[in-house]
């Protein structure tokens, strides 16, 4: 609850001053503390025993208020701004989760979340009142893997290696092999990074040109919140 202090300035009269509020005892000290909103009568009284009386009002002040916005979703991977705005100006803020934000104590942050969550902004004025609220961030799980279906590995720069490419969700291919049709290993990567054509399947087994044909892959792919998926398929060779 809001409090107020009022300091009464007297002019004329003669000294010593002393000083009441709504009939109470008088006082040597011009300064009442801790009022709360409402209306109040001050009372001077100087030396000479003369009083005077003055009216005042305090108003009740404008709560704080902050808004952390809507809730909304985004995929796996995706990076998003989070924006608070308040009533009051010269506020602090503290966002929490503080380990899933760029800057918890920042206005305006970003965050990659993994999973869903829920983020709070509270915000403190210059007196100490405070004020809070709450957005709900939910994770799509999407774990989108692309692959194409043919390459040529002629060397004329495009479209020479077989690889795997992913969105933002996905952190690596743990492994990927590569099998001939009759289930003979023709390539064998471990921990590659995602979409690195050079380092794919370079059409060759033991520097042989392997023929043109349709060959196996199978591919474990690790993503950013550490699920690993199983991914097969198959990928025609064309000389």
């Amino acid at each position: 609850m809001h409090q107020a202090s009022l300091a009464c300035l007297v002019r004329g009269g003669r000294p010593p001053y002393k000083y009441g509020i709504n009939g109470g005892p008088f006082q040597s000290d011009n300064r009442f503390i801790g009022l709360l909103a409402g209306n109040y009568t001050v009372a001077v009284e100087d030396g000479g025993g003369c009083t005077a009386t003055q009216d005042v009002v305090i108003n009740q002040p404008l709560p704080l208020l902050v808004d952390a916005g809507l809730d909304l979703s985004i995929d796996l991977g995706q990076k998003i701004t989070l924006s608070a705005s308040s009533s009051n100006a010269g506020v602090t803020y503290q966002w929490s989760p503080a380990d899933l934000v760029t800057c918890s104590t920042c206005q305006t942050t970003l965050a990659g979340p993994l999973r869903t969550v829920r983020f709070r902004i509270e915000v403190t004025d210059g007196v100490g009142c405070k004020a809070e609220d709450e957005l709900l961030v939910t994770v799509i799980k999407n774990r989108p893997i692309y692959t194409p279906n043919a390459f040529t590995p002629d060397q004329d720069g495009q479209n020479d290696f077989f690889t795997l490419y992913g969105g933002p969700a996905a952190r690596k291919i743990r492994r990927l092999q590569v099998f001939d049709r009759w289930g003979e290993q023709m390539f064998d990567g471990k921990d590659l990074p995602m979409g690195q054509e050079p380092l794919g399947w370079n059409g060759t087994y033991r520097d042989q040109l392997m023929p043109s044909g349709v060959y196996v892959y199978v591919a474990e792919i690790e993503f950013i919140d550490d699920e690993v998926l199983l991914f097969k398929g198959d990928i025609t060779l064309v000389r």
